[in-house]
């Protein structure tokens, strides 16, 4: 039926007043009964009233129902029946739209009432749509067909699966036979993630006698020991016969009374468990590191997080344990109190095996412990306590590796290598090569090294001698390197800089399969210039350079011309840079040609420079340096993802030449203020340029607004919905001068493009618009994902 049959008129029904009604007003003011006139006429005015405001109701109703709003059109369908109540029309119509969307109760009801109140003739049509449509509605509503009990197993099992973990709990209660086939689907339990409430409690602990033996995975924050020893009850009882991973998050003070039911819980499954999360908020009366790795053997993966504790508590008598744990090749600690070299000294001799290493808030010796007593490390997160950069996991590495030996196994060739390399993967237990150290320790296997992530906080950097020693180590083998260089805290204790610069014995590495790195420069530029050496001097792997708060961009740009073009290049100032330049030692004690380096005019010419050197060589294969063969299967390495973040150093002629680079695909450009010489215009410029050169698809601007000012914004939105034919991801982050309207009209102009995603967070202007924007997403058809966060505005 189609929805004009179910809405028959767009307008009321006739409730005009009769002329004979008129005339008896006219009758009554002619024979000067005035009580009377004014009696009709009052009743002729509401009458009218009624009569516009329903025929209103009937327009906007119709409306709504073509946007297929059915609960707004059926509250002016009700008041139209309040104006009304004797047309029968207005309850055909409610009763129409409630059929659409099969509430027959409902419909039943409606049709019912109609009959009764409104003052319909039998042999009136409209009387026999309503019985019509009762009687209808009245065989659906005692017809009941329950879907599962038709659809084939196989289907029900795609359709759990899709359901959250709270869906699948609450149709359990619908019938038994709902309940036998969801409790019976094991893909749909495999994972699950509970999150109880702290009232209500948890759901999934009612269903876990029916469900626990398919779970697989088990992530559960508990708010008191009821809901958690619920868990661990059904774990002694053995329920969890497959738990191969599980995350507990205990949220309560005291866990005093649990720690009998976490070893209990932990020797039943002691089996299966090879992954445990378990974060607590104190140490003293919970379950310790040695009951942990005693009770559970088989555990490949710990992560162990105290809230409120210290290591030397946490390891509890270790002596439990007899033997070595074997099987334990990822570990991750994190505790309130700084985590000193002793007590962990203690802890990774009972686990020699390990291969990953995160550890939270911890001392400087820390290093020389995991230098002497991990020598199968393949990752080593030091210092890691606020989680900035999230690296790869064993298992990342594992497939990297696999995905690398199956290319090799398939095309010896197709990896881009200097003509001294034999080949770019090896194993990741590294093969030892002959390497001249300072000590007498052995080569090490290290594939990734991240030193204090906490930078972006003004957190201190890693004594470069302890660092110095990492590095030389594992050169060999190193993929990955985050390095911090920051002033330690004993540095300025020390009140550094000195006017002597420090000697650390080497000058450069050779660093033969460097995929990344990541550095904080220190303030005598010293290890900075290390690194830009060892990378030049070294293989021509690396794909990915991101340095952070460098006062020698000239050098920089040197070493990146020097070798074959990176992938991704990011430059990030966390601080300002005249301030730090004042805590330097060529601020300090250098020399005028030193001072000169680091003048932003230098700077400049310097950028222009490597992105003229980079259009020139990845636009035209064929000018890379000589020392590199390229194959033809399109695995040529050339600049793809730039990140610039408060650089003085970006200005309208480095853009403008920026934007040559043809194999752009990702930027983002965050705190850039028009005091750094660019302009209005010349950004302007830069995106109509940016979108004809290249095929940008990801375009990420961040407080902005000295740049784009208040009359620029939604110029900048139509200019980039015009030009970036390519773009899929556009992010606008605390941009106060666009506006709704701007984001509209870009809209407009993207349309049937490959546009896919909009993020719109921190924009003032944009606040409170979220639905209008939605709307004319949904109005134009554009396939767009939209995310508007606006929690910091205002």
């Amino acid at each position: 039926m189609q929805l004009d049959d179910r809405f028959p008129e767009s307008l009321s029904s006739n409730t005009a007043l009769s002329q004979d009604f008129f005339d008896e007003i006219k009758k009554s003011t002619n024979e000067l009964d005035y009580d009377k006139t004014i009696h009709l006429t009052s009743v002729a005015i509401n009458a009218i009233k009624l009569s516009q405001l329903t025929i209103a109701y009937d327009h906007r109703a119709y409306g709504l129902m073509r946007q297929c709003k059915f609960d707004a059109a059926i509250q002016d369908i009700k008041k139209m029946i309040e104006c009304h109540p004797e047309l029968g029309t207005n309850y055909l119509k409610l009763a129409n739209v409630l059929d659409m969307q099969g509430k027959q109760e409902r419909v039943y009801r409606v049709c019912d009432e109609a009959l009764k109140k409104s003052k319909i003739l039998e042999d009136d049509p409209l009387y026999g749509k309503l019985v019509q449509l009762r009687n209808a509605a009245d065989e659906k509503r005692t017809r009941r067909i329950d879907p599962l009990a038709v659809l084939p197993i196989k289907l029900d099992a795609q359709i759990f699966t899709l359901l959250t973990t709270k869906e699948r709990v609450n149709l359990m209660y619908i019938s038994p036979l709902w309940r036998q086939r969801i409790s019976q689907c094991e893909a749909a339990w495999e994972s699950v993630k509970d999150n109880p409430y702290p009232l209500q409690g948890s759901l999934v602990a009612r269903v876990l006698p029916h469900v626990a033996k398919h779970i697989k995975e088990l992530q559960f924050p508990t708010h008191s020991i009821v809901m958690l020893s619920k868990y661990l009850e059904h774990m002694e009882n053995g329920y969890f016969a497959q738990i191969e991973k599980l995350k507990l998050l205990v949220n309560f003070a005291r866990t005093q009374n649990a720690t009998m039911l976490f070893i209990n819980a932990f020797w039943k499954i002691r089996y299966t468990l090879t992954t445990l999360h378990l974060e607590i908020p104190e140490c003293k009366y919970s379950i310790k590191l040695a009951e942990i790795l005693f009770y559970c053997r088989n555990l490949k993966v710990l992560t162990y997080v105290v809230v409120n504790g210290s290591l030397p508590v946490a390891l509890g008598d270790l002596e439990l344990l007899e033997d070595s744990h074997d099987s334990l090749i990822d570990l991750s600690l994190s505790t309130r109190s700084v985590i000193t070299g002793q007590p962990l000294k203690t802890l990774v001799r009972w686990c020699p095996n390990l291969r990953r290493l995160v550890i939270g808030e911890c001392s400087s010796d820390v290093f020389d412990i995991v230098l002497e007593d991990c020598p199968k490390l393949d990752i080593f997160y030091f210092d890691n306590n606020r989680g900035v950069i999230t690296l790869p996991c064993l298992s990342d590495l594992n497939e990297k590796y696999n995905k690398n030996s199956s290319s090799n196994d398939t095309d010896n060739t197709s990896f881009l290598t200097k003509t001294t390399i034999t080949t770019t993967t090896t194993p990741i237990i590294a093969t030892t090569s002959s390497v001249q150290l300072n000590d007498n320790d052995t080569v090490g296997q290290l594939r990734i090294l991240s030193t204090p992530t906490s930078y972006l906080y003004h957190g201190s950097g890693t004594p470069i001698s302890q660092l110095m020693r990492f590095l030389q180590k594992n050169q060999k083998t190193l993929e990955q390197i985050y390095a911090n260089m920051s002033m330690t805290t004993e540095q300025k204790e020390n009140g550094e800089p000195h006017p002597l610069l420090p000697n650390y014995g080497v000058n450069m590495l050779s660093f033969d399969r460097l995929e990344h790195l990541t550095y904080v420069a220190d303030i005598y530029g010293v290890m900075e210039k290390f690194f830009l050496n060892s990378i030049e001097s070294s293989h021509s792997s690396l794909n990915s350079f991101e340095a952070v708060d460098s006062f020698n961009i000239p050098a920089v740009v040197d070493t990146l011309i020097k070798i074959p073009p990176v992938q991704k290049l990011k430059f990030f100032y966390h601080t300002d840079q005249e301030a730090l330049r004042r805590n330097t030692y060529q601020y300090n004690y250098g020399d005028t040609e030193q001072k000169q380096q680091q003048d932003d005019a230098a700077a400049e010419q310097s950028m222009v420079r490597l992105f003229e050197s980079y259009a020139s060589s990845c636009n035209n294969y064929h000018l890379l340096p000589s020392t590199i063969e390229f194959n033809n299967d399109n695995n040529t390495r050339v600049l793809e993802t730039v990140i610039f973040e408060e650089c003085k150093f970006i200005t309208d002629n480095v853009l403008n030449t920026f934007a040559e680079i043809k194999t752009l695909k990702a930027l983002k450009l965050k705190n850039i203020s028009a005091a750094y010489k660019i302009t209005t215009r010349g950004f302007k410029d830069f995106l109509i340029k940016l979108g004809q050169n290249t095929r940008i698809m990801q375009l990420e601007l961040n407080h902005m607004d000295e740049v784009v000012k208040e009359d620029d914004g939604d110029e900048m939105l139509c200019l980039i919905g015009k030009n970036m034919i390519w773009l899929k991801t556009l992010h606008l982050e605390d941009l106060a001068n666009i506006t709704y309207q701007g984001i509209n009209d870009m809209l407009d102009v993207i349309k049937g493009k490959i546009f896919r995603n909009l993020t719109i967070e921190q924009c003032e202007a944009i606040a409170e618009q979220e639905y209008k924007i939605e709307n004319h997403i949904k109005k134009y058809c554009l396939h767009v994902n939209l995310e508007v966060d606006n929690s910091y505005c205002g």
